[in-house]
C-alpha cells in the first residue's frame, strides 16, 4: 500500500458510518475538520495481520 498520500494520523476514534460493502481494514466514515473520510486499520492491507487491542 503507498502511503505517500497520508497526511496525517489521528487517534483512535469510532467510525459513525459503517460501510457493509467495503474490505475489513475499512471502518468506516468519520467526519474530521468539516471533511467526511474513511476510517482505515492500517495493519490488515500494510501486513497482512489484524491489528492489536
Amino acid at each position: 500500500m503507498d502511503n505517500r498520500g497520508v497526511v496525517e494520523a489521528v487517534p483512535p476514534l469510532s467510525p459513525k458510518k459503517k460501510l457493509d460493502s467495503a474490505p475489513e481494514y475499512i471502518l468506516g466514515l468519520f467526519n474530521y475538520a468539516g471533511h467526511l473520510l474513511h476510517a482505515v486499520e492500517m495493519c490488515p492491507p500494510i501486513q497482512g495481520t489484524v491489528a492489536r487491542a
